[in-house]
């Protein structure tokens, strides 16, 4: 409980835009094998996930219907990543996070490089910095004029998809195309471009 506590206080002090969804707890701590006394065992037992600024997804215990429920969201994408992480959240751009079991430490899969980046901090300190300032400039690259307008038609299980890439030498973020679409097809696609390019390198 004190824990839940320090997580409870870290976002009621942010300025962003959160929402705390509603838990649905089940057996998700021990099917992934997380401590319950953990902070990413609080945020499960807790809440159903917790939304950042309307593009920012972390999940946890959710219905399916309004957040991913994060056990079966790593099911999911078991055929994709290593076994020694876990996915705990995601962002509408395409981009992943996910919590490496060795080491404690947070990894983003950048839809700008299709590459796993080691953030360097542990789940709490990730907490705090997507509902900090410091989150703004994070994303500063990614987001257009109309980002904010835009965002308010994406689902929690979609994401916009931008072309030309956010990868690509061609991609204009203000003048490229947005469309919504599913994120498992977005996701689906970054992973496809990135096998593409494991193969030439």
């Amino acid at each position: 409980m004190v824990i839940w506590n320090e997580i409870k206080s870290i976002l009621k002090s942010s300025t962003k835009n959160i929402k705390i969804l509603s838990s649905n707890y089940n057996n998700s701590l021990n099917n992934l094998n997380i401590n319950e006394n953990s902070v990413l065992g609080q945020v499960i037992i807790n809440t159903g996930g917790i939304f950042i600024e309307n593009y920012i997804r972390l999940f946890g215990s959710g219905d399916e219907e309004n957040s991913y429920n994060i056990y079966k969201y790593n099911l999911e994408l078991k055929k994709y990543f290593d076994d020694n992480i876990i996915i705990i959240g995601n962002d509408i751009f395409g981009g992943l996070f996910s919590l490496n079991k060795e080491k404690n430490n947070i990894l983003y899969f950048a839809p700008y490089t299709l590459e796993w980046e080691d953030l360097d901090i542990t789940y709490k300190e990730f907490i705090k910095f997507v509902t900090s300032e410091k989150i703004d400039e994070f994303y500063k690259s990614y987001k257009w004029s109309t980002f904010q307008e835009d965002i308010k038609k994406v689902k929690f299980n979609e994401g916009i998809l931008i072309y030309p890439f956010l990868w690509s030498n061609e991609c204009n973020i203000e003048k490229s195309k947005k469309d919504i679409v599913s994120f498992s097809e977005l996701l689906q696609i970054n992973i496809e471009f990135k096998k593409r390019f494991e193969i030439y390198d």
